[in-house]
């Protein structure tokens, strides 16, 4: 990240600030709206484009595949829907916008990647309000 960080200050942007944390977790993305506050003094347009991918048949995956479908839930959907919850304040007070990544897997299901399409799936239904 902060390789990306250097390249982008190289590019001529005037500040970069990068916030580290993880995203699976409640905390991780209420770390990320903070440290927006705190360093950039707000929100004018949140971006939503990170996942976690997932290439296998969804049987083989063992034991844990209940855990693994969870990890995949909380990053790829959950974590869209918290950021976006708790940065609109801050949106609202800018006018800004959400911009939603999503994926074509979210419109159909496709082999060894059930996980993943089902979470693009939910993001195409996940419509932040309409004051955002």
């Amino acid at each position: 990240m902060q390789q990306v960080a250097a390249e982008c200050r190289e590019a001529g942007a005037k500040a970069v600030h990068v916030s580290a944390n993880d995203l699976s977790t409640d905390a991780g993305c209420r770390a990320v709206i903070a440290d927006a506050q705190q360093h950039m003094g707000g929100i004018d347009v949140l971006v939503l484009n990170h996942i976690v991918g997932f290439w296998g048949y969804w049987g083989a995956v063992g034991d844990d595949t209940l855990a693994a479908l969870d990890w995949y839930t909380r990053i790829n959907y959950y974590s869209y829907v918290l950021l976006a919850t708790y940065g609109l304040d801050m949106l609202k007070a800018s006018s800004g916008s959400i911009a939603i990544v999503s994926s074509l897997a979210g419109r159909m299901g496709l082999p060894r990647v059930a996980p993943y399409s089902a979470t693009k799936h939910a993001l195409r239904r996940f419509i932040p309000p309409p004051w955002v």
